[in-house]
C-alpha cells in the first residue's frame, strides 16, 4: 500500500510540473524579446533575460533605421534597428524600456544621423 501512495505522488508531481511548464511557455515568449538597454558615451549594452550584447557604435554600426508600429492592444511602438557591421542585426523596441529606449534614439540621432537609413 505503501508503494502505491508513492507512485501517486510521483504522478501528481509530474502533472504539476507539466502545467507549470504549460503555463510558463507564453510568458518565455512574450519576455525574451524584452530588452534592458543602457548606453554609456558611445556603448551600449543589451541585456535580454538569457544574453547579453555589448555594442560599440563607433566601431560596430554600420546603419540604423527607426521603424514604427500600431498594435492594437498597446498602441504606437517604436523600434530602432542595429545593422552591424559584422552582418548582424539587432532591434530594440520602446515596448519594456521607454525612457532608455528614448535615449538611445537620441545618442543616435545626434552622433550618427549620417548613419540613418531612411525607409523608401
Amino acid at each position: 500500500m505503501h508503494t502505491h501512495s508513492l507512485s501517486n505522488d510521483i504522478l501528481t508531481l509530474i502533472l504539476i510540473t507539466i502545467a507549470l511548464l504549460i503555463l510558463m511557455i507564453p510568458a518565455f515568449l512574450f519576455f525574451r524579446k524584452s530588452t534592458d538597454m543602457q548606453i554609456e558615451g558611445d556603448v551600449l549594452t543589451l541585456r535580454y533575460p538569457f544574453s547579453k550584447d555589448i555594442i560599440r557604435l563607433a566601431t560596430d554600426l554600420k546603419s540604423w533605421n527607426l521603424q514604427e508600429a500600431f498594435l492594437l492592444r498597446i498602441g504606437k511602438v517604436y523600434a530602432i534597428q542595429l545593422n552591424l557591421k559584422n552582418g548582424k542585426v539587432k532591434s530594440i523596441s520602446s515596448r519594456f524600456n521607454a525612457k532608455d529606449f528614448q535615449k538611445v534614439l537620441q545618442h543616435l540621432e545626434e552622433k550618427y544621423g549620417e548613419r540613418k537609413k531612411t525607409e523608401r
